[in-house]
């Protein structure tokens, strides 16, 4: 699995995470802001389910790979808008919420969601557009979470068997001594 769609994998984890129901409240819930939030989600659980076969495709196919370059580009942008709503709804700074400035923040926040939004839903197209495949074990984000994990090295406080190459003549000899009954031998010679 390239380190690419691991990274990318796990930056969409972390923001399934960001938009769980409890992170949503933290959002205005007027201009249907939150509805589009599920979207994001939605439209997230699907392009997920293709990123194992993006990966693969994008070293044959530029199409490909300019597709996961912008969705990258949109997770950092998503990422982005939900720092600043978590930074503006934080209880310390809950007396600026009424501010004029910060009026003007929360509705340049609704246009920045419908443009993401909108941006999630092109990839999506192009995504069927390019072919893009479901080849997860599963379906979902719990498939490519775990098929991850499972291609994981597993470690371990055992040391490993040391391996000797190059030397099997001298092996053997040492072993035909050992193993011989003759006792009078006592030339070695290597």
């Amino acid at each position: 699995m390239p380190v690419g769609e691991v990274f990318l994998g796990a930056f969409l984890d972390i923001l399934f995470d960001r938009l769980a129901p409890d992170n949503l409240r933290l959002f205005p819930s007027e201009d249907g802001i939150r509805a589009e939030l599920k979207k994001w989600e939605k439209n997230l659980v699907m392009i997920q389910a293709v990123l194992e076969d993006a990966e693969e495709k994008q070293l044959s196919n530029r199409a490909v790979k300019i597709w996961l370059d912008d969705l990258r580009a949109l997770a950092y942008d998503v990422e982005d808008i939900l720092d600043e709503q978590q930074l503006t709804t934080r209880p310390s700074l809950s007396i600026l919420q009424n501010l004029p400035s910060n009026l003007v923040s929360q509705i340049n926040l609704g246009s920045k969601i419908k443009e993401v939004t909108s941006r999630l839903e092109e990839l999506c197209d192009r995504r069927n557009v390019l072919q893009l495949e479901n080849t997860s074990s599963g379906t979902g984000r719990a498939a490519s979470v775990s098929t991850v994990s499972w291609q994981r090295l597993h470690t371990t406080c055992l040391a490993t068997e040391p391996a000797v190459y190059g030397r099997d003549g001298d092996k053997a000899k040492v072993l035909d001594m050992v193993l011989s009954h003759d006792t009078n031998n006592d030339d070695v010679n290597f």
